[in-house]
């Protein structure tokens, strides 16, 4: 099917866990991932044939103009066209991890995406080490910064917040840190 790659496999001797590492070059990678050696592609097309060889199928996992490209970089760029209508990517500074965020997202919901506790916490967001209001929208490529206060808001400043966000992640969240809140706080009115 077209598939290339060199494996090695890696050992940690302290707690035994085994790591694949695949070497390609770009042409093998492109290959693997969008080519016919796409390890979805290949695997339905093992068991699932007639359902792999149907139009429908071609259409739904890519565009028209997807299907039109005549070459694997040209799908790549529409892909990443595609892609980036829909999501914003961004980069953790302290972790260098990428968010990937549903569009729209603010500097709020990525301290959400960074950790549940941070985005709670979250005392001043910087985008590209410049401060932000937390519900300023987020562009891709900028670098996320978050300072946390170390304390747990109280109801309104959650309820403040959660104006801020657009992911459902955060919504939830903030909806059952204020819940938790009311629920110790009404407790504690009966002992």
């Amino acid at each position: 099917n077209g598939y290339q790659s060199i494996h090695q496999y890696v050992r940690r001797r302290s707690d035994r866990t085994i790591v694949d590492v695949q070497i390609r070059t770009k042409e093998m990678h492109l290959q693997a991932e969008v080519g016919t050696a796409a390890h979805w592609s290949y695997k339905d097309q093992i068991f699932r044939p007639d359902v792999a060889t149907s139009e429908l199928y071609r259409s739904i996992w890519r565009s028209d103009a997807q299907l039109s490209a005549t070459q694997a970089m040209e799908v790549i760029r529409i892909s990443q066209k595609l892609l980036n209508q829909h999501r914003t990517f961004v980069f953790a500074e302290n972790t260098s991890h990428v968010l990937n965020l549903k569009r729209p997202a603010t500097a709020l919901d990525a301290a959400f995406a960074i950790s549940e506790d941070v985005g709670l916490i979250a005392e001043s967001i910087y985008l590209d080490g410049q401060w932000v209001a937390k519900n300023t929208p987020l562009q891709n490529g900028q670098i996320v910064s978050v300072k946390t206060s170390g304390s747990v808001p109280v109801p309104e400043q959650v309820e403040t917040a959660s104006q801020c966000v657009h992911s459902r992640c955060a919504k939830s969240v903030m909806r059952r840190n204020l819940r938790d809140q009311r629920s110790q706080t009404n407790s504690s009115g009966f002992r």
